[in-house]
């Protein structure tokens, strides 16, 4: 009797486990190939969809400002006091 088991010698026990373990890898596969398919799907539809839309020829930029419009300074805080220190 060789010690090498083949399909046809194993015991019910045996086939049994075999075929529960085969089913439970392949659902785990199918599983995570599904997931990145989705992944992937996703990633192009977003990327698809991503361009900005086409502006028409001669299009102004209206906006609608409410409040007070202040001139915002240049620089941080340090460069302005260092500029007022050294003149």
């Amino acid at each position: 009797m060789s010690s090498d088991a083949s399909p046809a010698r194993r015991g019910f026990f045996s086939r049994w486990l075999h075929r529960l373990w085969w089913l439970l890898d392949s659902g785990r596969r199918l599983v995570f190939n599904l997931i990145f398919l989705a992944i992937v799907v996703a990633l192009v539809a977003s990327w698809w969809r991503s361009a900005p839309p086409r502006l028409q020829d001669k299009t102004a930029l209206v906006l609608a400002l409410k409040g007070r419009i202040v001139e915002q300074r240049s620089g941080s805080l340090r460069d302005r006091l260092t500029g007022q220190a050294q003149g």
